[in-house]
């Protein structure tokens, strides 16, 4: 049968036990629980967990055994509130340049979603290359044009152009030379008439003499007298020593240094490679780097 109780909390008794003249001796009994009196799972009681807290604290640098004053709690929390939302605005940020790309990384590599939903896998954009392999691109198309290299010296010189559009195809827009390939040229020497005269040879370009550029450079309108508006786009300056000729030749410009840079366009994938004096430059070398 259930039990029809009122419980009442915080109260106490009196009783009388007896006398003291005229005043009545009371004794107080209480129905409060001690501190004394709750015992914990590990045996002690709560009066002496009570007094192993050293006291209240406000110093956040304060030692173990304190208890935290409800202002430094408060203090705490508006200083992680505050971290929290600039830390979200540094989020927020990084999210609208990324213009909703999301990334992540799996067994297979690193990747990125787009718009379209489709996983790219992150690189150099050039994972259907082998790297440290040449990759040898004949000449499309040479003209010869005269250079001046400075008030006293004029030298003949050609340009070649190169089409790598159709030998990369769908990697031709991700080549950057002097980062992640590189180019060397195999080429012959020539006479004033255009005629290919001694043995041919090969040669590295600098890696300040060969660059990207953003504006195409029309093949057509090529003419020497531009030799350093061509130059210009290159990070620096560098010149090296031309091959010595074969075949027995002994032309008066040997000593002097070739100037010769490449020029790429990888919007339509088109190299230009610029030379000074009778060198003709019959195809070209590209090495993808790792």
């Amino acid at each position: 049968m259930a039990i029809k109780e009122t419980i009442y909390l915080h109260r106490k008794h009196r009783v009388c036990i007896g006398n003291s003249g005229a005043q009545k001796m009371w004794n107080r009994y209480s129905f409060w629980t001690h501190a004394s009196d709750v015992e914990f799972d590990d045996g002690s009681t709560l009066d002496s967990k009570i007094s192993n807290i050293k006291g209240i604290t406000k110093n956040i640098d304060a030692g173990a055994g304190y208890a935290a004053d409800v202002s430094l709690v408060k203090s705490i929390r508006d200083s992680l509130k505050s971290l929290i939302d600039n830390l979200s605005n540094v989020v927020n940020n990084i999210n609208n340049r990324l213009g909703g790309l999301r990334f992540y990384e799996d067994s297979n590599g690193k990747w990125v979603v787009g718009a379209d939903s489709v996983p790219k896998k992150l690189g150099s954009g050039l994972e259907g290359l082998k790297e440290n392999v040449l990759y040898s691109i004949p000449l499309t198309k040479w003209k010869r044009t005269n250079y001046q290299i400075d008030s006293e010296q004029r030298f003949w010189g050609g340009c070649s152009s190169f089409d790598l559009k159709a030998f990369f195809q769908n990697d031709y827009d991700k080549l950057v030379f002097g980062e992640n390939c590189i180019v060397s040229v195999d080429g012959m020497y020539s006479d004033q008439d255009n005629n290919l005269v001694g043995n041919s040879f090969s040669t590295m370009i600098p890696l300040c003499n060969m660059a990207n550029i953003s504006n195409p450079i029309d093949y057509n309108t090529i003419v020497g007298n531009k030799y350093s508006e061509y130059r210009s786009h290159l990070p620096s300056i560098s010149k090296f020593k031309r091959p010595s000729a074969g075949g027995g030749f002994n032309y008066d410009i040997l000593g002097r240094e070739l100037y010769a840079f490449a020029l790429y366009y990888p919007q339509n994938g088109e190299m230009l490679v610029f030379t000074s004096q009778n060198y003709h430059v019959s195809s070209i070398a590209v090495s993808i780097a790792e």
